[in-house]
């Protein structure tokens, strides 16, 4: 209500500004209602008069949709008379369907037996008359149809035609073999593969003859099974003669020529006798052949069981390397025939059968020919679709070979022993030698009077011998390595290549075991070798030496390795994990650990003579503050000499690490002589600062340096001078200007760093310990209190003279002594730092 009044009260003041305006407005409203009024009544009777209108057309619609269903449910009935009528159709259309598929499945099976017994009536007479090339495609065609039937066998009448068939092909099998059979009667005439026969029922004169080359094909699509006893028993006979001569000689090994070549001719009387009569499907010469080797295998054993302890070791290797010739020359000229090829379709077309277009279907449904459907009992239908040969082809590298693994004892010693003293020769010419001589890596040719102690195998095997260079590796050594080591290996490269060719089992096990020992003495030798002191003196022929050594040990490590990978990959599995070279790898490791703890010791030696408190002295002028002080000179000149040598004599890998260990004996010494002063004057510590920077700057110019070209000589006399000054100059470059390695870098910044830190701290004021804990926190805590507290105690008093020593006690409250002692405010602290910065 207050709002309402409100309202009207806005309404009268801002339309109504006398009284005689009411009226008006008043009379104004009354009109307006009174058409508000006619236009509700006229919108309220239209919609009575469209409702009743909507009330009509509803009506007409539920008419029209009674009309509808109605309609819908005759539709509905039609459909289910019309449903009922066409599932009648469908299953009389099927019916016939499968009364067709019936009788066109019942035609074709029926003009399949037809086929059947058409090709068993003619098999019959062919077989009879010995005309085996056209019994062929009629066998495939019976077993074909065979097998597309062989699910009506419950048949009674085809069950007899499966057992009539089975009894022809039966029939037709002894027949062959007792055919083929003549082969092996000598009182038999073949010519190629024909032989003239007379038959009882033929008229006097009237011959047959009998093409075995084509009973053998046959035979093969009759039953492969019966082909590997035709073989079996073909090679029995074929290696009797062999069996007859060679079997009472076993006795010695000097008859292995003899075998070897019997066989070839055997086999050369094969191609030109046998080879007509049997087909390549049968691999013939295959199965003699592995026969041969079976039986010789045999003969080999027997003879080494016998007689291995009079045997020569000699001729014991030249037989095995005559054994391994032969199995090569086996395994190029003997092949393998793995399929037989298929049936030719002009072979079919030959012949007169009734239906042939059943002959071209059954080609192209030979993947449904499965073993199952044809049943247990008919193996011969089977076999035809059988094409995997009963034996897998193999090399028959090893076959005979594999027989003297287990009894080359005696000739590995025999030649243990050659190795051992040729490796002693090969140990006493090189210590007669110059030891810097003997590491040249010029190429190392064998003496006429110490040929290759396998050069009359490798002749026997036809192996080339071009030159007589010890390795192909000498001309491509970057360092200097022993001459003695490239001649071991190559004795070992060349008897393990040669092992290799007729036993990857004991007997190359029993030679790397060997040669293991043959390792530990060559690193006896390298041990003796090792200078235990480098002389100032001789000092450049004793790092050459131990430099030599180093890099033969590293080869040594890494030929080791090789020959452990290519020795697993060509062994026998069973001696894979029995190979390791663990043990020896250790005592070349421990031979390079010797030579390099000598340098480094020498080395050690040299830095603390240069750096030390007798060159480090303390100065109390200003004016004797020197940029680069002699002995950081002398620093940089002998780091110069000895690397530019060393890069001429090490690897990169040993490089670096005398590198870096060298740099952390410089710094360690220079921050002992540091802590080894009584007391220190300011002024020694400014000038401690400058040595700082001119040390780091010499160690970077250092590692840039074995970047650089290699070949450089080392200065001397007057070049060596100028050489000082060049350091000197070439101090002045900056460190981004060094190409060195990162983690060098790293290193070397942050040692010194904390050197320069420990100095400036020393030089400074620090008043309170605010001040002192603000500078630990921004270098990251670079080094400790106590290196703190040492570098401070190291402070002179106002005198000039070391002020008392202190009880341990006293010294935790080095601040408050500072205090006493009257220092300078801290802000000298800040002024300190810039000046040092600006140097």
């Amino acid at each position: 209500m207050e709002g309402a009044d409100a309202f009207v009260q806005e309404y009268i003041n801002s339309n109504i500004g006398k009284i005689e305006d009411v009226e008006m407005h008043v009379e104004k409203m009354n009109r307006e209602i009174m058409q508000l009024d006619r236009t509700i009544s006229e919108k309220v009777e239209r919609h009575i008069l469209s409702q009743s209108e909507y009330d009509q057309k509803l009506k007409h619609i539920k008419e029209k949709m009674k009309i509808i269903n109605s309609q819908m449910e005759l539709v509905g009935k039609k459909t289910e008379e019309s449903e009922h009528i066409l599932v009648k159709l469908c299953k009389d259309i099927k019916k016939l369907d499968i009364g067709k598929k019936n009788v066109t499945e019942t035609i074709i099976v029926m003009k399949r037996i037809v086929m059947v017994i058409t090709a068993m009536s003619g098999l019959k007479k062919k077989a009879l008359k010995r005309e085996y090339s056209e019994c062929i495609p009629l066998v495939s065609v019976i077993k074909e149809m065979l097998i597309h039937i062989s699910d009506l066998r419950t048949n009674e009448k085809l069950k007899t035609l499966y057992e009539d068939a089975n009894t022809l092909f039966d029939d037709l099998k002894h027949q062959i073999r007792e055919d083929i059979d003549l082969v092996f009667d000598p009182d038999v005439h073949i010519e190629k593969n024909l032989i003239i026969v007379n038959e009882v029922n033929h008229s006097e004169g009237d011959n047959m003859s009998i093409n075995l080359l084509d009973a053998c094909n046959c035979l093969y699509h009759l039953d492969q099974k019966l082909v590997s006893n035709v073989v079996k028993k073909f090679s029995n006979f074929f290696l009797e003669k062999y069996i007859i001569i060679f079997e009472n000689q076993a006795n010695n090994l000097e008859g292995i020529d003899r075998r070897m070549a019997w066989l070839k001719r055997a086999l050369n009387t094969y191609e030109h006798v046998y080879a007509h009569i049997f087909p390549p499907t049968y691999n013939m010469p295959y199965h003699v052949v592995c026969k041969f080797c079976s039986l010789t295998k045999k003969h080999i054993v027997k003879i080494m069981s016998s007689s291995i302890d009079q045997m020569n070791p000699v001729s014991l290797i030249q037989t095995v390397i005559k054994v391994i010739n032969f199995e090569n020359y086996l395994s190029k000229s003997v092949t393998f025939c793995s399929k037989k090829g298929p049936t030719s379709h002009d072979v079919y077309s030959s012949l007169e059968f009734p239906f042939p277009e059943l002959i071209m279907q059954g080609e192209h449904r030979k993947d449904q020919m499965d073993s199952t459907k044809c049943g247990v009992g008919d193996p011969s239908i089977n076999a035809e679709h059988d094409d995997t040969p009963s034996h897998a082809p193999q090399n028959f590298k090893g076959v005979i070979s594999c027989a003297f693994d287990s009894y080359l004892c005696s000739w590995l010693k025999y030649e243990e022993k050659k190795i051992l003293q040729k490796f002693e020769n090969i140990i006493n010419e090189e210590n007669k030698e110059d030891p810097l001589v003997a590491g040249r890596h010029s190429e190392c040719v064998l003496p006429s009077s110490e040929k290759d102690p396998l050069h009359d195998a490798n002749k026997m095997l036809k192996k080339k011998e071009n030159n007589q260079h010890v390795d192909p590796e000498m001309g491509e050594e970057k360092h200097t390595v022993y001459k003695s080591a490239y001649k071991m290996f190559y004795l070992y490269k060349s008897y393990v290549n040669m092992i290799l060719q007729f036993s990857d089992c004991q007997t190359l096990y029993d030679f790397v075991t060997f040669f293991k020992t043959l390792l530990f003495k060559y690193s006896e030798e390298l041990n003796r070798r090792i200078i235990k002191e480098v002389k100032e003196e001789k000092k450049n022929e004793h790092f050459k030496l131990l430099s030599l050594i180093i890099n033969t040990s590293y080869y040594v490590e890494q030929t080791m390795n090789e020959a452990l990978e290519n020795l697993i990959k060509v062994i026998d599995p069973i001696y894979k994990d029995k190979i390791c070279f663990k043990q020896e790898e250790q005592e070349f490791l421990q031979i390079k650990t010797k030579c390099i703890k000598g340098i480094i010791l020498f080395v050690e030696k040299k830095i603390n003579s240069i750096i030390s408190s007798k060159e480090i002295a303390n100065l109390f002028d200003p004016n004797d503050v020197q940029e680069k002080t002699p002995y950081v000179t002398t620093m940089d000149l002998f780091l110069r000499e000895y690397f530019s040598f060393f890069k001429k004599i090490f690897n990169e890998t040993y490089l670096i690490y005398l590198l870096e260990k060298t740099t952390a004996l410089i710094i360690q010494q220079f921050y002992h002589t540091i802590f080894s002063f009584q007391f220190m004057t300011n002024v020694t510590a400014q000038q401690l600062l400058l040595d700082c920077h001119a040390i780091e700057k010499g160690l970077f110019q250092t590692a840039a340096l074995l970047s650089t070209t290699r070949g450089e000589q080392p200065p001397h006399g007057a070049a060596a001078e100028a050489h000082t000054c060049a350091a000197a100059s070439a101090s002045a470059l900056a460190d981004d200007e060094c190409i060195i390695p990162q983690t060098y870098f790293n290193y070397v910044k942050n040692q010194m760093r904390k050197i320069q830190f420990l100095i400036k701290i020393f030089i400074s004021n620090i008043y309170d310990m605010d001040s002192f804990n603000m500078l630990l926190s921004e270098s990251n805590n670079i080094c400790t209190i106590e290196e703190i507290e040492k570098i401070l105690s190291l402070k002179e008093d106002a005198t000039g003279a070391k002020g008392p020593p202190r009880e341990p006690s006293q010294n935790k409250n080095y601040v408050h002594d500072i205090k006493e002692r009257g220092m300078k405010a801290a802000e000298e602290v800040k002024f300190f730092f810039n000046r040092i910065t600006s140097m």
